[in-house]
């Protein structure tokens, strides 16, 4: 596991307890930076859902506006269409 997270520590200098004040900042600000960009991709991850739910509202009130048009379209051409044929 540790050498995945910094791979500068080989693992017999892990097993045998040989760190040094250096070695722990170093996986220590390594840890760090594997958090922020967990947080960073996990904050795209809800945007990414944010945008798709706005894009299916949007899409579902354009559906609704374009049905509603397509009525009024058949309204008007059956109006049309009586007033012309009397």
């Amino acid at each position: 596991m540790f050498e995945q997270i910094s791979p500068i520590h080989s693992k017999s200098k892990i097993m045998s307890n040989r760190w040094k004040p250096s070695d722990c900042a170093k996986v220590v600000l390594s840890l760090e930076a594997t958090q922020a960009k967990l947080k960073k991709s996990e904050k795209l991850k809800k945007l990414e859902t944010k945008i798709q739910q706005q894009s299916e509202s949007q899409f579902s009130q354009a559906k609704v506006i374009l049905e509603s048009i397509e009525k009024q379209v058949i309204t008007l051409t059956l109006e049309k269409n009586r007033a012309s044929s009397v």
